[in-house]
């Protein structure tokens, strides 16, 4: 069973990079590049009766030689008491079998904007890694998006950067007035859903410029890269963006 589902998310993948080359003006390969580093990922959280709760979501494979380093979501691996998962495992295209992982850098969680982490195979991953773009994303440019939408692995879209910078409020009159978000735009893709919590946003060169942490009404969310560039460089790792 299991190599029948590992098998069917590979040919989908495939299927996808096809329809991906024909209706978008991003090539072939910037998308095949893209889905080579994703990496979809189960953590697994002990129940108090027995069993485990499962959080599904991706990660994207970093590293400028064959570091193994996976950037992925602070948020699946931690729930929300603060109970660290028990077992983590991720596959990648061309993977036999899930493989087992390890968490070596997270973020405190002390804001909603603040959910990074950094993984490790425990196994050889001899695979070079995504750059990452060195500025930031642009209104309207096309973009590539990868998650584990409800758990379909390796979900391919294609589609283009929205910024969402602004939002109506009211304020201590009951006015209706115009509020920035936290005083910087973030980057809204469509559609996602659960499982895409930690996938990779690529540009039309297959290189990263954002990672989905959140939904707002079907849009996923991404930081700006100056957030993960500031993470990366906290635990020494700057030379990612090289």
């Amino acid at each position: 069973m299991k190599k029948f589902l590992i098998g069917l998310a590979v040919a989908a993948a495939s299927i996808l990079l096809f329809v991906g080359s024909v209706f978008s003006s991003i090539p072939a390969k910037s998308i095949e590049k893209a889905t080579n580093v994703t990496v979809s990922i189960v953590s697994y959280f002990p129940r108090e009766n027995g069993g485990w709760n499962l959080r599904v979501g991706a990660g994207v494979l970093l590293g400028v030689k064959d570091d193994n380093w996976v950037l992925s979501a602070r948020h699946l691996f931690v729930d929300d008491n603060g109970l660290q998962a028990d077992h983590i495992f991720g596959i990648m295209p061309g993977f036999r079998e899930p493989a087992e992982m390890s968490v070596i850098y997270i973020t405190d969680g002390s804001s909603a904007f603040d959910d990074y982490a950094i993984l490790r195979f425990k196994v050889a991953i001899l695979r070079r890694g995504i750059e990452i773009r060195n500025h930031d994303f642009i209104l309207g440019e096309d973009v590539i998006f990868i998650g584990t939408t409800g758990g379909l692995i390796f979900n391919q879209r294609i589609g283009f950067a929205t910024v969402m910078q602004y939002h109506y409020d009211e304020n201590e009159k009951g006015q209706v007035v115009v509020k920035p978000f936290e005083d910087f735009p973030y980057l809204q893709v469509w559609p996602g859903g659960m499982g895409d919590s930690g996938g990779g946003i690529y540009d039309r060169d297959g290189k990263l410029i954002g990672m989905i942490y959140c939904s707002t009404g079907g849009y996923m969310n991404s930081n700006p890269l100056r957030f993960l560039r500031s993470f990366l460089k906290i635990h020494g790792l700057e030379r990612l963006y090289e």
